[in-house]
């Protein structure tokens, strides 16, 4: 069984995932899962499924403090896009197509369904191709104008 050790040294309020989204009010992810713990669970970058996750519980509770999925209500009004290929073996589609859900339901019930958007695009691994980077300048270039 494979231990996870410890939370990263948080000297700075940029270390603290979600905690960012009061100052951000536009972003772009490619490849991204908010789960951290079903991540490190299944990703071929972590344990892949073939062992328990077992974290050290002060990680632990570090992770659920900060883990988008368990505190969706802190993104919105960022306006968000998650673009995921649904063939990465390094983040899980079933994660990624979850974190979308729980997102998207925080942002319709803040009432901001139009600053939020999931693309999970056929075929794609882990890479970023044109197409992935179309969809995140299209988003940017969306929100923040020319």
């Amino acid at each position: 069984m494979s231990t996870i050790n410890g939370p990263p040294e948080a000297s700075s309020p940029a270390r603290g995932g979600v905690v960012l989204a009061t100052l951000i009010t536009v972003a772009a992810v490619a490849n991204a899962c908010g789960d951290y713990h079903t991540f490190l669970a299944h990703s071929s970058l972590g344990l892949a499924g073939e062992e328990p996750l077992d974290l050290d519980p002060s990680y632990d509770a570090w992770l659920r403090e900060r883990e988008a999925i368990r505190h969706p209500d802190r993104l919105p009004p960022v306006a968000l896009l998650l673009v995921n290929g649904d063939r990465d073996q390094a983040i899980p589609i079933d994660c990624a197509r979850r974190t979308a859900h729980v997102l998207g339901r925080a942002y319709a019930q803040a009432g901001m369904s139009e600053r939020f958007r999931a693309v999970v695009i056929p075929g794609h691994a882990h890479e970023v191709g044109s197409d992935v980077t179309h969809e995140l300048f299209a988003w940017l270039v969306a929100w923040l104008g020319p």
